[in-house]
């Protein structure tokens, strides 16, 4: 058998058996190849329909080509340099999330920081 005709792959053969005989190899799966296609084909559909109907905010970066967490971070960094040239304060306030995940009691939590 030609790996080519396989896409480049050499199909499983069987130990100790006849690498002449088709039932000495192990059968392909295609269901993995499936989801992934099902996954890809899914995710094209919900974000066309997210793009045309205009449901994300204009800033945000997740889910979309050609944003990342660097070009938000590079957006704040702009609205923060840009507030600074005209002579405006700018604070930014970052709230790990991990902390509010961890099991902790979250009515004493916001006690602690009302106080």
């Amino acid at each position: 058998m030609v790996a080519s005709s396989y896409g480049g792959h050499e199909p499983s053969k069987k130990p100790d058996l006849d690498p002449t005989d088709v039932k000495s190899f192990r059968p392909i799966s295609n269901l993995t190849v499936l989801s992934k296609l099902l996954e890809r084909l899914v995710a094209r559909q919900l974000l066309d329909h997210v793009s045309v109907h205009k449901l994300l905010p204009d800033f945000q970066s997740t889910y979309r080509a050609q944003h990342s967490t660097e070009t938000a971070v590079l957006k704040v960094l702009t609205d923060i340099l840009t507030a600074a040239d005209c002579g405006d304060l700018s604070m930014l306030t970052l709230l790990d999330q991990s902390y509010f995940s961890s099991g902790i009691n979250f009515s004493f939590s916001f006690y602690i920081i009302l106080s």
